[in-house]
């Protein structure tokens, strides 16, 4: 008997700052595209622009890993106001240098705000 195929195998977005490497994770079609921007990404307060993810949309009751890399030696955390989704994003290897979980959004609908934080400030 097979088992059944597991993780989220597809990249709906990725971002490369400075200090960290963001990306979040999911199966083919856990994400959908209007027509209409949706997803704003901030850096270090600035606004960061890629076309490709503008009309990114997340769905409900869909699981995304989120995958968060920092690029040196800084503290780096996850934040969400939703402490459900907030305690899934948690640190794994030895090293400290990877935070990482699946969230769901379950039924929540409308805009949500995902922060990392560089050495306590949000990134």
């Amino acid at each position: 008997m097979d088992s059944q195929p597991s993780g989220n195998n597809f990249e709906l977005l990725f971002i490369e700052t400075e200090e960290v490497y963001f990306s979040i994770k999911g199966n083919r079609g856990a994400a959908g595209y209007g027509e209409s921007k949706s997803l704003t990404i901030m850096v270090e307060g600035k606004e960061h622009v890629e076309e490709t993810s503008q009309c990114l949309y997340f769905k409900e009751y869909t699981n995304y890993e989120i995958v968060i890399e920092r690029k040196n030696k800084t503290n780096i955390e996850f934040y969400h106001e939703n402490t459900n989704i907030r305690n899934k994003v948690t640190p794994t290897g030895r090293g400290g240098n990877i935070l990482s979980g699946i969230i769901n959004f379950r039924g929540d609908i409308g805009y949500s705000d995902l922060y990392v934080k560089v050495n306590g400030n949000i990134h």
